[in-house]
């Protein structure tokens, strides 16, 4: 059974006796092979989660490093206007952004909130924040982004997805 440090071991033995003992799986032994289960997958840190895919996120745009199976975007945007636009069409419109970049450097960022209101349906959710870059051009020009993020997330089939984005130095 794995589960992150946060987890106690008494909260670990309680989920494995009172919880995981009562589950019921198919009986497929393979020799060498072994059985995980991850106790995050029974008890979700949804906090957690957002502040990773934001930190995901983050991380992406400063490497310029979206692509279609960037899972912490979600399948489908929705912009401003309403209008929706694919994960393929957003990792798209990320690289045309950051072909006007040559390098993204003294990046720093804090994420000030993370918040998720789950239902029937999945959730919705956020993180936010402040971020503070600098941009260089092809022609060496630097420009300097600073201010306030925020990231608007998802809950679909049992993930957490960004849909909207609010970013210096992105527009839609």
């Amino acid at each position: 059974v794995d589960s992150d440090d946060e987890v106690d071991k008494r909260t670990r033995y309680k989920f494995i006796t009172e919880e995981l003992f009562e589950k019921e799986t198919d009986d497929f032994m393979i020799p060498g092979m072994t059985v995980n289960f991850d106790y995050e997958e029974f008890h979700p840190n949804h906090q957690k989660d957002i502040i990773e895919k934001a930190e995901r996120f983050i991380s992406g745009w400063f490497k310029k490093a979206f692509n279609e199976n960037s899972f912490e975007l979600a399948d489908y945007f929705v912009l401003p206007d309403r209008r929706t636009m694919s994960r393929k069409d957003m990792v798209d419109h990320l690289h045309h952004i950051f072909d006007a970049f040559k390098t993204f450097k003294d990046d720093k960022y804090e994420i000030t909130e993370a918040k998720f209101q789950l239902n029937d349906n999945g959730g919705l959710g956020h993180a936010e924040g402040v971020i503070k870059y600098t941009a260089t051009l092809e022609n060496g020009e630097d420009i300097e982004f600073n201010g306030p993020f925020k990231l608007y997330m998802s809950y679909d089939d049992q993930y957490w997805g960004i849909f909207h984005i609010v970013f210096p130095g992105f527009t839609y």
